[in-house]
């Protein structure tokens, strides 16, 4: 089963990626806590700025 979550506001500086990048690695830790080996999380960060990349991966 599909699960699609969007953060969206036209303001910047609300906290979108970090919202979207706090509730990718909560589900990624909830779904590891019950147990589920097969699960599959992404982010797409459409932001210019690129905020959840960089909290992701460093770059």
């Amino acid at each position: 089963m599909t699960h699609v979550f969007v953060m969206t506001n036209h303001k910047g500086g609300v906290g979108k990626s970090t919202t979207a990048t706090n509730v990718a690695f909560g589900l990624v830790q909830m779904l590891r806590q019950a147990g589920v080996e097969r699960h599959n999380i992404l982010l797409i960060d459409t932001d210019s700025q690129s905020h959840a990349t960089l909290m992701t991966t460093g770059r």
